[in-house]
């Protein structure tokens, strides 16, 4: 899913310029200072998406609903966020930040009220990409937030796919829990998304270099 294009904000440094969307937040294109793309193109007959944001859950509930109190609420696949509109709330040369706050739309789904905050920043080849979950109500709120870019695969600097890595710069042990139809099943480490009673930040950076390291675009619907 996307917007107008003419709708996009751009940001630029250096060595790299980059494209996003606000219908979710989405960074949409990311080139290189000799204008070579680096991120998956959202070829529909694979998966459309480029770098969607998850919120307020990540993956898919079982039988697409969940219970609280005694209210029963439905959720697609990697929630709403990324269908939504966002406002652009700051805009310069190298960055810009976006905004979806909580409606009565949002609410017969997921009754809570929110702002999500993203912000994108350039700085010579880094893209940092910083998201801000505030829960702007009385009461906890439970919540799952995850990032999901895809890229080139491989990247266009003449590398065979299997010399591609991901690199963390730290350890990333937050556990994930697993439900099946008989509820928790195990715990796993998670390497994309957290769930807690929010506030919370959560920052990415991506890299651009002549040796490349991003991951590969998917190829398999379950990504959708």
């Amino acid at each position: 899913m996307s917007g107008s294009h003419d709708q996009w904000v751009s940001v630029k440094s250096g060595d790299l310029a980059a494209e996003i969307d606000p219908q979710g937040a989405q960074l949409s294109t990311l080139r290189d200072g000799f204008g070579r793309e680096l991120l998956w193109e959202g070829d529909p007959a694979v998966w459309s998406g480029r770098a969607p944001l998850l919120f307020p859950i990540v993956g898919v509930l079982a039988g697409g609903a969940y219970r609280l109190n005694s209210h029963t609420y439905h959720l697609s696949r990697h929630g709403f966020a990324r269908g939504r509109n966002f406002e652009v709330i700051d805009s310069s040369a190298s960055a810009a930040a976006f905004r979806l706050t909580s409606d009565a739309a949002s609410r017969e789904i997921y009754p809570y009220r929110f702002e999500l905050d993203v912000q994108f920043a350039l700085q010579g080849p880094t893209l940092t990409v910083t998201a801000t979950v505030r829960n702007a109500g009385d009461e906890p709120m439970p919540a799952s937030f995850g990032y999901h870019p895809g890229f080139r695969w491989p990247l266009p600097y003449g590398r065979e796919r299997a010399s591609h890595f991901i690199e963390f710069e730290d350890d990333d042990t937050a556990p994930i829990r697993r439900l099946n139809a008989d509820g928790p099943r195990s715990r796993t480490a998670a390497c994309c998304s957290t769930m807690t009673s929010f506030e919370t930040t959560s920052s990415s950076s991506m890299q651009s270099a002549a040796a490349p390291s991003p991951m590969a675009p998917p190829t398999d619907r379950g990504f959708e």
